[in-house]
């Protein structure tokens, strides 16, 4: 809706099929406005964001959504990303956009009430066949794979069929993961391989994970072939499905030189995945991680003692002593790798600069009362121990580093919202969005760039290897 009039898309049953919000000064355009400029002829000067109606929302429309909502807030757009500026009152653009009426009520009105959506189900109510349990690694068994408590195995008899795991409240389609129930073991708790922990956004610290069981043949044809990552590595919204475990990328830097079963390499052992996926598909890919798990756990337990020491610690706490954060990079250079170094070299974790704050200096920390009586820069490290001013510095920079995030990071409750405005609507095998029966769209596809599809290193590696070795 734009200057009190609706732009109508005359070949679907639907009268508005999106919305458009006016941002008079605002130096930027969507392509989707662009596309839709130019489609329906529309004659203006005026600068427009074209939202869809939510009816014909997929997950990208709504980050985007998200992402320009921060916009017109006069929020970061990237929440994680920089420093983080207090959060302004909402702009009329704002509320129109969530208080206008589209075709079945307000984004607010969809969200409300008990019986919802996301309060059925996002917010983690039980059904049947519905199983939850804590999880814990289980190294030994392959991406496609899950090891579940003998008690369950014992009333449902799962053993050699796929089920859903999913981790709430993540709701993105790569964090429904099909896996196959190879066995069972006297531990309450799911056994799932390291490789799908980043997918599930999981870790081993006591998350659990929501189970479905499907029992009749079509739902287990779909979780062996949709939702099982041997087959379908792909993921619009995340990097691919399966990612490598602190372990496997300590040991890819390590033995970088003698690992001779990968058909294309790179130091980076997530775009090497991501290339032999674009390259070769996810069987391949599938194949070169399962053999990389396998390559791993035989070196860490057999050939290398990894461990971190008190010694590596102060050794480089003397690099440090004095020196700048500039000056500790490049000394740090030419000094044999130890175990600190090596997992942030390998990038298994932290960084150089985290490191530095451990062992040289704390450093700058922004906060409010920067520039009156408190001193923001920190001369301690945290292994030397913070002074009681410094410690009171550090901890109001913490208190409003986290106001500031819980102001600008939108909880998962309004991801729920979005969610919400998806509900009974289900694309089929032809691409069609469909309500039961109804056929609501004929084509849901959204546009993609040219990087969701083949990586720039997968694409120059095509020309390295067809054309100019040729």
């Amino acid at each position: 809706m734009c200057c009190n009039s609706f732009y109508f898309k005359p070949a679907n049953p639907y009268l508005v099929q999106s919305i458009a919000v006016a941002t008079p000064g605002y130096g930027f355009m969507l392509e989707t406005l662009q596309k839709q400029i130019d489609k329906f002829n529309i004659e203006t000067n005026q600068e427009f964001i074209i939202f869809p109606d939510p009816q014909y929302w997929q997950i990208t429309s709504t980050l985007i959504y998200d992402r320009i909502l921060n916009y017109v807030k006069g929020l970061p757009i990237n929440k994680r990303v920089g420093i983080l500026d207090k959060p302004k009152p909402p702009s009329y653009y704002y509320k129109q956009m969530q208080n206008t009426f589209l075709n079945h009520g307000s984004l607010a009105q969809r969200s409300e009430g008990k019986n919802t959506y996301f309060r059925k189900i996002a917010l983690a109510k039980r059904a049947e066949l519905t199983l939850r349990a804590m999880i814990i690694p289980a190294p030994f068994l392959k991406p496609n794979e899950i090891i579940i408590p003998c008690s369950i195995e014992k009333e449902l008899r799962l053993k050699g069929k796929w089920i859903i795991l999913n981790r709430m409240p993540s709701l993105t389609p790569e964090n429904f993961v099909g896996l196959k129930v190879v066995g069972h073991w006297l531990h309450h708790c799911f056994g799932i391989p390291l490789e799908i922990a980043q997918q599930m956004n999981a870790d081993f610290d006591g998350d659990e994970c929501n189970a479905y069981v499907v029992f009749n043949p079509q739902s287990q044809a779909e979780c062996e072939t949709i939702l099982n990552s041997e087959n379908n590595l792909s993921s619009f919204t995340m990097e691919l499905k399966l990612a490598p475990c602190h372990d496997m990328l300590v040991t890819y830097y390590l033995k970088y030189n003698d690992i001779d079963f990968f058909p294309f390499k790179n130091p980076s052992l997530h775009k090497t995945f991501r290339v032999i996926y674009d390259l070769y598909g996810s069987k391949k890919c599938f194949e070169i991680i399962d053999k990389m798990r396998e390559y791993y756990l035989n070196y860490t337990q057999n050939d290398i003692l990894f461990a971190l020491s008190l010694q590596d610690i102060l050794n480089l706490q003397e690099l440090a002593k004095n020196r700048t954060f500039k000056d500790f990079l490049n000394l740090i250079e030419y000094q044999p790798d130890n175990c600190l170094t090596i997992q942030i070299k390998s990038g298994a974790k932290g960084t150089f600069y985290h490191l530095y704050q451990l062992v040289g200096s704390v450093g700058f920390q922004y906060t409010q009362y920067s520039d009156s009586f408190f001193d923001p820069n920190i001369k301690s490290s945290f292994l030397k121990c913070l002074s009681p001013k410094e410690l009171v510095i550090h901890a109001q920079a913490g208190f409003d580093a986290s106001i500031n995030t819980s102001a600008v990071w939108v909880p998962g409750y309004n991801f729920f919202k979005l969610c919400n405005n998806l509900q009974d609507l289900t694309v089929n095998y032809l691409g069609q969005l469909v309500d039961k029966q109804t056929v609501i769209a004929n084509d849901v596809l959204t546009e993609m760039h040219c990087e969701d599809l083949i990586s720039t290193l997968s694409f120059k590696e095509l020309i390295n290897k067809y054309l100019i070795r040729m």
